[in-house]
């Protein structure tokens, strides 16, 4: 997240009002604590223009600003490799627990991480 923040951020306090609660923005804030802003290519600096350019797109903080796993795929890089015949969309929305007020439990998320 911090390498995010270093080419996305650092965000002010009112570009987080997505976030649903003031403990996700001040857990943001505080992890660009001392970050400032890298130029993508400096961060990703083996990764070819058309890659850092999508990448950017993709690491955009506020969903709904960030570009979507569809349309990633429709970006002129992937040409090469698209087959639209095997691509397919979920008939579903995933959610994230953490993106719902105090559903998200840190010690356990560490507990499993740490299992696998």
């Amino acid at each position: 997240m911090v390498k995010v923040l270093q080419v996305m951020g650092p965000y002010e306090k009112d570009e987080l009002l997505f976030l649903n609660s003031d403990l996700q923005r001040s857990y943001i804030m505080s992890l660009q604590n001392g970050v400032s802003k890298t130029p993508i290519s400096k961060v990703f600096k083996y990764c070819s223009k058309d890659l850092q350019r999508i990448l950017q797109k993709m690491l955009h903080i506020d969903p709904s600003k960030r570009i979507t796993p569809k349309e990633a795929l429709k970006d002129p890089m992937f040409n090469s490799v698209r087959d639209a015949e095997l691509e397919t969309s979920s008939s579903f929305k995933v959610r994230v627990p953490i993106e719902e007020e105090g559903m998200f439990d840190y010690a356990e998320f560490k507990n499993h991480s740490l299992s696998l």
